[in-house]
């Protein structure tokens, strides 16, 4: 049955709590610390936005174990894609901004 709650969002807090505290400790284990995380989403919103216009309100990052192998989420709404000629625009003017 657990997997029935967990598929339709019906988890307890205390479950939601658990969750966060795994989190957490991955975090701990794996050595990257929240500002890291948060570089690091940064710099991969950065590099997407280059060629995808995207939702940044909903960017959703996190690191989570499956099997015995630390895995990186990152979940980027895309509203769509840029055309070659804006995105050549964008690079030339970074490089001319020296960005």
């Amino acid at each position: 049955m657990g997997w029935i709650s967990d598929l339709f969002g019906k988890k307890k807090s205390k479950d939601r709590a658990h969750d966060r505290l795994k989190l957490v400790l991955m975090h701990d284990r794996s050595a990257i610390s929240p500002e890291v995380m948060r570089m690091l989403q940064d710099e991969i919103v950065q590099v997407i936005t280059k060629y995808m216009e995207v939702d940044t309100s909903s960017i959703t990052c996190e690191l989570g174990k499956e099997e015995d192998v630390a895995a990186l989420s990152v979940s980027v709404p895309v509203k769509g894609m840029k055309r070659g000629s804006k995105v050549m625009a964008e690079r030339a003017e970074r490089e001319r901004n020296g960005v």
